[in-house]
């Protein structure tokens, strides 16, 4: 698998790029507000509602109240931090909470763009392959999805593991205690964001520092990757029995006790069909991304490079629960899987495969130019 994008034409200004990517995500974000596409200004997500009714709620509270309000009983308290940027907005600027989540998706968006650059830039350290990371995710199902269901704390979330994992793979590399501290603080963020992804990014942490540490043969850092466990275990604890909230280790428990099941896996073909086909109003079945993504899981299962494990085994980890799972809860694994970032190193390698620079960057533009299709046309039906 290549990540090495700097001879690939189009991707010379890694920061152009970038800028290009979030400009574009916000651009997108807006659009089902416009007033010829919405002119009553209706709010777009299947979950908008209930978010409207949460940061109402906080709204009439005062302060502690409010903060208490969203650690304990919004959403169980399961998902706090995604509920402070419209509290916060609304309170700013003297508005109701459905303004606010209007323009949240204007700040998750770029957020994600963002994340995304900086995962690839502290994993392999080539700002080239990040822009094109940073511009793929702005057209992604992760961004068209999250607008037509509203899912705005696993969006947040998602954000919050891209960067999670870059410190990861810094830790890992170095053992420096700064790396640590980022990876210890993002996961705390994480776990009062969406403790569902809390449970996925963690567990995938602990496996790759284990498999780290035994191929290197290098122990000293170990001390430290158990306090990160210890650390994330203690906070979910107190989360959960002294705030009252709903922890990572209560959403992991009532996953496996009431969602899993092999009357799922009888039925997984349909509910592959349901996945892509009726949930979301398709929007998840981005056949070329898909099929891009595809390669690169195929080719890079046998690397050996920390990055390309990372992703191996954020795969493998997604995957596991994935037939046993009922089609909704199968599109949120699918929804957390690292598509664009595949995509791209798809893209790279074709580029790579002894063809001109002309051809190089003509694949990469009807590529993106798919990919801008695909997210522009999503946001003017849902």
């Amino acid at each position: 698998m290549s990540w090495d994008g700097k001879n690939i034409p189009l991707l010379s200004s890694p920061v152009v790029i970038l800028a290009i990517g979030m400009a574009s995500s916000c651009f997108l974000a807006f659009t089902p507000y416009r007033p010829d596409v919405n002119p009553t200004g209706t709010p777009v997500g299947a979950d908008t509602a209930t978010y409207i009714q949460w940061v109402n709620q906080m709204l009439q509270r005062p302060f502690p109240d409010a903060l208490a309000y969203a650690f304990s009983q919004a959403s169980k308290g399961s998902r706090p931090l995604s509920l402070i940027f419209p509290y916060a907005m609304s309170s700013l600027f003297g508005v109701q909470g459905d303004f606010a989540i209007k323009f949240y998706p204007l700040f998750l968006a770029p957020l994600l763009v963002v994340s995304s650059f900086l995962f690839i830039l502290l994993a392999s350290g080539d700002k080239h392959t990040a822009g094109l990371v940073g511009l793929m995710t702005a057209f992604s199902f992760q961004f068209t999805v999250g607008m037509w269901a509203g899912y705005y704390a696993n969006w947040l979330a998602l954000a919050e593991s891209y960067l999670l994992l870059g410190f990861l793979l810094r830790f890992t590399n170095s053992g420096s205690k700064g790396s640590f501290a980022g990876l210890v603080l993002l996961s705390l963020t994480l776990l009062f964001t969406h403790p569902w992804t809390w449970d996925l990014m963690i567990l995938l942490s602990i496996i790759f520092m284990i498999e780290r540490f035994l191929r290197s043969h290098d122990f000293r850092p170990f001390r430290l990757a158990i306090l990160f466990v210890a650390i994330n275990v203690v906070v979910d604890s107190i989360k959960s029995f002294a705030i009252g909230g709903y922890g990572g280790g209560r959403a992991g428990l009532d996953v496996a006790t009431s969602s899993l099941g092999f009357s799922q896996l009888l039925a997984f073909w349909p509910g592959v069909v349901d996945l892509f086909v009726q949930n979301y109003d398709g929007l998840m079945a981005d056949a070329l991304v898909l099929g891009l993504a595809l390669m690169v899981v195929w080719h890079s299962s046998g690397a050996s490079d920390g990055f390309s494990r990372l992703l191996v085994w954020w795969i493998i980890l997604a995957s596991l629960p994935f037939p046993l799972l009922g089609s909704v809860l199968q599109t949120r694994i699918v929804y957390l899987l690292p598509i664009p970032v595949l995509a791209s190193a798809a893209i790279i390698g074709i580029g790579k495969l002894g063809i001109g620079k002309r051809q190089r960057g003509l694949i990469l533009l009807v590529v993106v130019l798919y990919g801008a299709n695909y997210s522009l046309s999503s946001m003017l039906r849902v």
